[in-house]
Order: structure tokens, then C-alpha cells, then sequence
């Protein structure tokens, strides 16, 4: 699928299905900590502005004094705010609506993997960042997991017949990242990698986390074996690896 084709996909995927990457994320867990917190934790008793871009049903909001939260989704917009969560402000993370230096601090999860295109959401990102700033980002990751769960990923992407992917895998990627931030005079400073237990407990934990994965193109035939795949691991647990980035901003 070509990026328009992405950015028209996740459009119509957040307004047919608003606050479903929270329902998952929030149930999955490591050390007692859900990937919210550890998305938090950098920046953990910041008092200042953190903007969250791309914020989705909100979830970050619980986490700051000073948050507040964007995002081009009139849905997911409209579940955090029916959870209290605000204030928002409809806008693409490619076209942030505020000046230079805007924030103190900022996060981004679980949005960046697909924004189209990332080049214009990390110069959107630098530009709002105060310098001094911080920026963390939560993405998916294909690791550490061990190979059991390795085992159940594959069978999984064989009964979709595609691999579970996002269109700026690579530009995401740890090299290339750096080289970018380092062009708007951000330095990665942290980055790991970290695998979260998602329990499953029944047939409708199953059908809430197939439904919350971006499958562009897939049939609904390809649906119904990937459910059966993931039915055999109700009772247990599967891990969910994401990836931690922390961008500083040079003063």
C-alpha cells in the first residue's frame, strides 16, 4: 500500500475504532508497569507543558499536570474527552497549530510507526520542542521476546499470509532516526526495547487485539485464521515488545 494509502487506511481505522490501542496497551504489563507509565517515565515529575502528539483516546493524559493533547482523529478525540481527558486540539502531527518552542516536553505513542509523512512529524515535533526539551516516543518493536512467542508471531503473520509491518519501519529505524533528529538538533539519548505481557483471557480478548492491529488489504478469511491462531493461547499471555526513544533537544 503507497503512504496516501496508509494515512487514508489509519484515518478511517481510529474513527471506526476509537480507543482501541488503549484498551489493549493498557491491559499489558512488565515489572507492574503498563507502557504507559514506561512511555511516562522519562520525563516523570515534569512540571511543565507536555504536549502529546497523535494522542488518541488520551491515555498519556493521567501521567502530567501540564498535558495536553493533538491529534486529527474527531473520534478518538471525542473518547478522551468523554474520559475527562483534555484539553485537545484537532490538528495532524505534520501541521502542529502552535509557534516555535511551544512545549516543554513532549510524547508520542504508538502514533509514529504510521504519521505520513514522519520526515514533516519529527521537523513538526523539533520545531514545538522548547530548547532544553525532551521528546519520547513509543513504538512497536519485534523484540525481546522469547522464541515461543517468536513461534506464535510467525504462525500468526503465516495466517495472514503479510508480515505485521508499518510504513516508516525504516525510517524509524535506529540509524536513520538519530541521523534525523540530529538534523533538527535533537540527540537520541536513550533507546530500548521492552516486552509487556498482554493477558488472554477469553474470545473477545482475541477479537479486541486481531481488531486493534493495522491490516491494511487483509481479507476477512485471513482474519478468521488469525483469530483461530490466537485462540489457542487463551489462558495465557502473549508479549507485546515495544520500543522506547528519548530525544533531547540541545539548549
Amino acid at each position: 500500500m503507497s503512504d496516501p494509502g496508509w494515512a487514508d487506511y489509519v484515518q478511517r481505522f481510529h474513527a471506526e475504532r476509537p480507543g482501541i490501542t488503549e484498551r489493549v496497551l493498557g491491559r499489558c504489563r512488565s515489572d507492574g508497569i503498563d507502557p504507559y507509565q514506561w512511555c511516562a517515565k522519562p520525563i516523570e515529575g515534569h512540571d511543565g507543558l507536555v504536549m502529546d502528539i497523535a494522542c488518541g483516546s488520551g491515555p498519556m493524559a493521567t501521567h502530567f499536570h501540564g498535558w495536553f493533547g493533538t491529534d486529527c482523529s474527531a473520534a478518538e478525540l471525542t473518547t478522551a474527552t468523554d474520559r475527562g481527558r483534555g484539553p485537545l486540539v484537532r490538528a495532524s502531527a505534520t501541521r502542529l497549530p502552535f509557534a516555535a518552542n511551544a512545549t516543554d516536553a513532549l510524547v508520542c505513542s504508538m502514533a509514529m510507526q504510521v504519521i505520513q509523512p514522519v520526515p514533516d512529524a519529527i521537523t513538526e515535533l523539533a520545531r514545538v520542542l522548547r530548547p532544553g526539551g525532551r521528546a519520547v516516543l513509543l513504538l512497536p518493536a519485534t523484540g525481546p521476546i522469547t522464541w515461543r512467542h517468536a513461534v506464535v508471531y510467525l504462525r500468526l503473520q503465516a495466517a495472514l499470509r503479510r508480515r505485521i509491518r508499518y510504513p516508516n519501519d525504516r525510517a524509524l529505524g535506529t540509524r536513520r532516526l538519530s541521523a534525523t533528529a540530529a538534523g533538527h538538533g535533537l540527540t537520541v539519548t536513550s533507546d530500548e526495547r521492552r516486552a509487556f505481557a498482554l493477558p488472554i483471557g477469553s474470545g473477545a480478548d482475541v477479537d479486541e487485539l486481531v481488531r486493534s492491529l493495522y491490516l491494511p488489504s487483509v481479507t476477512s478469511a485471513r482474519l478468521r485464521r488469525a483469530r483461530r491462531v490466537l485462540s489457542r493461547r487463551v489462558g495465557t499471555e502473549l508479549a507485546v515488545p515495544l520500543r522506547r526513544v528519548v530525544l533531547d533537544r540541545s539548549p
